[in-house]
């Protein structure tokens, strides 16, 4: 589970940006240089199933995006006899 955050022309030369968990903890902080342009990849798949909100703030705005992780179980079932196999997706 991959993000990819990018902002274009920023308002100013630092950019500070922050996730937050649904109880508003900060769970990574960092502010980052920028000319013109912040990028970066962030991995969520060791993120528990919850709301969460990434911040992105430079001296004259701030934006907020919130997203959802779910996860969904995918159960299978095989029932084998002499006569035919059954296989069931729910």
């Amino acid at each position: 589970m991959q993000f990819e955050i990018t902002y274009h022309y920023p308002a100013s030369d630092r950019v500070r940006i922050r996730i937050l968990d649904a109880s508003k903890n900060v769970l990574f902080a960092e502010t980052s240089l920028v000319y013109k342009k912040y990028q970066k990849n962030f991995d969520m798949s060791g993120f528990n199933d919850s709301q969460y909100t990434f911040e992105l703030t430079d001296a004259e705005r701030k934006f907020n995006q919130s997203f959802v992780v779910l996860t969904r179980t995918i159960r299978t079932v095989t029932i084998e006899n002499r006569e035919a196999i059954v296989v069931a997706s729910f």
